[in-house]
């Protein structure tokens, strides 16, 4: 692949990674009914009570799990019957954006009926829209590496880059859009400029890829059975519960660092650039050195010491609020920037895990083996939201208490981390497969 198509692939993951980053950090946040910068304490009704949204989006992230699989199974059917996966994207591609402008478009000039509809409705949208543009996306890495390990370790670090270059977008750009045009307009213009990015990696096929071969037996539909027979391979299931517990982190990191500058650090929600700036000046600059670290101790070894890492900075996100270094804020950016490296690792090496274990078990399902890892991490995501929604209502409920309650995320974070690593531990095979586990890593020029 030629730099320019590298570029367009990583501008996909960036475009649809921004909207979830959107979504994600921005939700919980959404139902108080007021942006960041707002000054004053909540009068009056709110939009959506916290606990009750956080529940609603759990159950959307559920469902949007139990259609990934489905998604995955029809991809694959998809070229098994000669057709580009990559056109997929195409079809898909405006989905998301229009959902994420339907649910974050309730007003306090709405009925809450009408509330209610826009946020049920475009919470539908969206994840269906993510699902069927994510999973031909990532699937993409190997399609267009075949055998070439060092182009899928390539494209693999460009969809973690993308994940966090879409949180930068959500933690820097999106504040600022929100403080200036409010939740409803910065979800459209957010939402079309990510449509432009997601279209173009239809644009990044390597110039010797070949039109796949029509073999219509070679999937026999999406049932079950075959969802099930993936979490057989107890590697491919070590490593999903591994990186379920890092991305429930993520999640109730980003969904708490407005809290995080509100309630420990006297700040305001326009503060979280500051948290997130040191975070992203660490991770991204890692990326580069993903293959080399995975080289030297392997890519399990490297997901297990990167999740421990991680682990211990969010827990010690209870402590927040002195100035150990400097000021408060300081002190939380230093944690924070200790944060970037080990989640560069866990997400440069993510979508090879999963590419690696689909090639050893069944290589005709990588879009299947991609579908029941979203299953999982995203219903996971959707608990560690409606945690968040828990903590922040019992906070709005018991101000006095609101500080307490922010360090709690800062334990969940850490504590679904080692909750992770212990079950890897729990269910991983003895021995590693040298095809899967123990095939160099080639350096990327990422």
């Amino acid at each position: 692949m030629t730099f320019t198509q590298r570029l367009f692939f990583l501008a996909g993951q960036t475009g649809v990674m921004a909207l979830m980053r959107f979504f994600v950090q921005w939700a919980v946040k959404f139902t108080e009914g007021k942006a960041p910068g707002a000054t004053g304490e909540i009068e009056g009704p709110v939009l959506f009570v916290a606990a009750t949204a956080g529940i609603v989006f759990m159950v959307a992230r559920v469902f949007d799990g139990l259609i990934d699989p489905l998604i995955g199974g029809w991809s694959d059917r998809w070229v098994a019957r000669g057709k580009e996966r990559r056109s997929l994207l195409v079809y898909s591609f405006l989905i998301a954006p229009l959902g994420l402008a339907l649910l974050f478009s309730p007003t306090m000039d709405q009925s809450a009926v009408v509330r209610w509809a826009l946020l049920g409705s475009g919470l539908l949208v969206f994840f269906v829209g993510y699902g069927l543009y994510g999973i031909p996306l990532w699937s993409l890495v190997d399609d267009f590496s075949g055998e070439d390990g060092k182009e899928r370790s390539t494209l693999s670090n460009l969809l973690g880059a993308g994940i966090l270059l879409g949180v930068a977008i959500g933690s820097t750009v999106v504040p600022m859009a929100i403080k200036k045009l409010g939740y409803g307009m910065s979800a459209i213009v957010v939402g079309g400029a990510a449509a432009v990015l997601m279209v173009l990696p239809y644009f990044s096929k390597p110039r010797n890829g070949d039109q796949p071969l029509a073999d219509p037996h070679a999937h026999d539909g999406v049932s079950l059975k075959r969802m099930l027979s993936t979490l057989k391979d107890r590697r491919f299931l070590a490593v999903l519960l591994m990186f379920s517990g890092s991305q429930m982190a993520l999640t109730v990191v980003s969904a708490a660092a407005p809290f995080v500058c509100a309630s420990l650090l006297g700040g305001d929600e326009g503060d979280v650039a500051k948290l997130m700036t040191p975070f992203l000046g660490g991770a991204i600059p890692c990326f580069a050195l993903v293959p080399w670290f995975a080289r030297r101790v392997g890519w399990e070894r490297g997901m297990l010491y990167a999740s421990i890492a991680l682990s211990a900075v969010y827990v010690g996100i209870a402590a927040l609020g002195k100035g150990v270094i400097g000021s408060p804020m300081t002190t939380a950016m230093i944690l924070f920037g200790l944060g970037g490296p080990p989640v560069a690792v866990l997400l440069g090496l993510e979508g090879e895990a999963v590419a690696k274990c689909a090639r050893a078990s069944d290589p005709k399902s990588v879009s299947l083996y991609f579908g029941m890892f979203n299953l999982c991490v995203k219903a996971l995501n959707g608990l560690a939201l409606a945690l968040v929604g828990l903590v922040v209502t019992f906070a709005k409920d018991h101000p006095a208490e609101a500080a307490a309650a922010t360090r709690v995320m800062g334990v969940i974070a850490g504590g679904v981390l080692f909750l992770g690593v212990g079950l890897y531990f729990a269910v991983r095979p003895k021995s590693s497969p040298k095809s899967a586990a123990d095939e160099a890593v080639a350096p990327s020029d990422v």
